[in-house]
């Protein structure tokens, strides 16, 4: 399961909400927070990636020769610092960590090759993960999606809304 990575919304507001012809009725703030808080989490859901550029950090099982590590969020602007752990012996868990390097397959769709992970160029014996943070999070400036962007958001947040409404006895329309 991929969790969200934020626990608040981060740009939704009531003045964005209002301005493109959002009502908020007598909802309370804390209730509108909350519906724009899952219209983000549900349009980063859709399009794949977060709403605005994160350093997320994973640790990846190494993958067969030639596959790739999906990531959980589309949109890799870079690959930082990869870590590669190998076991020391068969006969014990621990593990090393060695300095890696990698590189990204498909950014789009997170698609990310750790290379000294799959060919042990870093000196490892027997590779079993790796670990990088990894930038990822929309490359378009947000002012110049705004209004596509805010539209969709504002549309979860209806539906968040309403949700709401049936849920706990309306919000006085």
């Amino acid at each position: 399961m991929v969790e969200y990575p934020f626990n608040g919304p981060i740009i939704l507001t009531d003045t964005l909400y209002t301005s493109y012809g959002g009502w908020t009725g007598t909802s309370t703030a804390l209730q509108r927070s909350n519906a724009y808080w899952m219209a983000e989490i549900q349009v980063s859901f859709h399009i794949g990636t977060l709403l605005l550029p994160t350093n997320v950090t994973g640790t990846f099982p190494v993958p067969r020769f030639g596959y790739p590590v999906i990531t959980d969020w589309g949109e890799v602007t870079a690959l930082n610092s990869v870590l590669v752990y190998s076991k020391n012996s068969w006969y014990t868990c621990d593990l090393t960590s060695n300095s890696g390097c990698g590189y990204i397959r498909d950014n789009t769709y997170g698609y990310v090759d750790p290379a000294c992970a799959m060919q042990c160029a870093c000196g490892c014996s027997s590779p079993t993960k790796f670990k990088s943070p990894i930038p990822v999070g929309s490359l378009q400036d947000f002012d110049a999606a705004e209004h596509d962007a805010s539209i969709d958001m504002g549309s979860g947040f209806e539906f968040e809304r309403h949700d709401f409404s049936d849920q706990f006895g309306g919000w006085g329309r």
